[in-house]
């Protein structure tokens, strides 16, 4: 679905043709962050493959990276394996692991987030690649021929919950609390669609595993 489609049915709705298009723009993309941040969506799935040298201690992640799901390493003369369960809170990690930057080249095994970056507790004792499956965050609409990462048969959904957004920032409460109504429905029909774990009904809450510390991951 196009953006211009869904600020001309969210105009309808307010029953306001000249309803500022700024104000609609954010509403649409605040409702899909809020649907994609708060469920594991299928389609925002993806993968990338991160190659490295030996003696590295760090990797950027991809820009568009919200959660990683998995992660696997494989470097020339091993078996590929995964590390997804390796990962060290923060704080951990830099007591365990203090001379990481000097320490003698290893494996790949213990790891955590630094900023954008997966730190690892030695530096690497030889080239490959680290292949990770991630949920990716969604980009921003602006234009009017963007296109939305919803699929065109939730429009309903989005039309709904971008005029509940604006009424929110109108501080019309009780006509939002109203379309809320009207969108529960609807975002439970889209998450039993589109979940991971599908067929469960309700929201699936996407776990992060991960606490916040400062621009820590």
């Amino acid at each position: 679905m196009k953006l211009q489609n869904i600020r001309q049915l969210v105009r309808q709705k307010l029953d306001d043709m000249q309803f500022d298009v700024q104000k609609i723009d954010s509403a649409v993309n605040w409702f899909i962050a809020e649907i994609l941040n708060n469920n594991r969506i299928s389609f925002m799935e993806t993968s990338a493959r991160l190659p490295f040298v030996g003696g590295v201690i760090e990797i950027s992640l991809p820009k568009d990276l919200q959660i990683v799901t998995s992660i696997s390493v494989d470097t020339p003369g091993t078996a590929p394996y995964s590390i997804t369960d390796c990962r060290v809170e923060y704080d951990d990690f830099m007591k365990r692991f203090p001379n990481f930057f000097s320490a003698p080249p290893q494996k790949i095994h213990s790891w955590t987030y630094c900023g954008k970056n997966i730190r690892f507790a030695a530096p690497t004792s030889s080239p490959g690649n680290l292949f990770i499956d991630y949920v990716k965050r969604p980009s921003a609409v602006t234009n009017g021929e963007d296109t939305l990462v919803i699929p065109d048969n939730y429009e309903e959904m989005v039309v709904i919950g971008a005029t509940a957004r604006v009424m929110e920032m109108n501080e019309d409460y009780a006509e939002a609390a109203q379309e809320r109504q009207n969108l529960a429905p609807l975002v439970t029909a889209f998450v039993r669609n589109e979940a991971r774990g599908q067929q469960k009904i309700g929201p699936i809450i996407m776990r992060t595993n991960r606490r916040r510390r400062g621009s820590e991951w």
